[in-house]
């Protein structure tokens, strides 16, 4: 049985379809009751409530490039949407290389969960399982899978929150 949409919390609206928990409060405490809601969180919501637990299944967005090619996906694990406000955390897949961009308020941290290769500022460097690489603002930065067929994971670490206005692609797109 799906729960059913209920009364959404104080300083929340309706805007993405995530499960939440209840913000009911008793004596100054607050309880989670499991309920299934369709919510924004607002940016004060942390500073209401000392956490937010989400059940379900994070979202997923493909990634295209400009003549529309699906080259990866990213499933949303944490962002700004579901409340987090200091970071976001994403589990890429690239299935080809990504399209080279920077970001000018974004410092992300990549940590490879297969073997790829990452190119920064230029250059191209080895991006094996476990690798970590911090990616400061303004770095020209993409990632692709090793071998013609094969993908690369990784996990993405943005602070502040990933914001799609803050991606900047380099006009080689996805050649280099």
């Amino acid at each position: 049985m799906t729960p059913q949409p209920t009364k959404l919390p104080q300083g929340c609206k309706s805007r993405w379809s995530h499960t939440f928990v209840d913000f009911s409060v008793k004596s100054g405490k607050i309880k989670y009751p499991a309920r299934g809601w369709e919510i924004f969180l607002e940016v004060s919501t942390l500073a209401k409530h000392p956490f937010v637990i989400v059940k379900d299944e994070p979202g997923v967005v493909r990634l295209t490039d400009e003549i529309n090619e699906v080259f990866g996906t990213v499933k949303e694990i944490t962002s700004r949407a579901l409340g987090a406000e200091g970071a976001n955390l994403a589990e890429v897949t690239l299935f080809g290389p990504d399209v080279t961009h920077y970001h000018k308020k974004n410092e992300e941290t990549y940590i490879s969960k297969a073997d790829g290769e990452i190119f920064i500022n230029e250059e191209i460097h080895d991006f094996s399982a476990g690798t970590r690489v911090i990616i400061a603002p303004g770095t020209l930065h993409a990632a692709r899978p090793k071998g013609v067929g094969e993908n690369l994971t990784f996990l993405c670490v943005s602070g502040p929150p990933f914001d799609p206005e803050d991606v900047f692609n380099d006009s080689r797109g996805r050649n280099r």
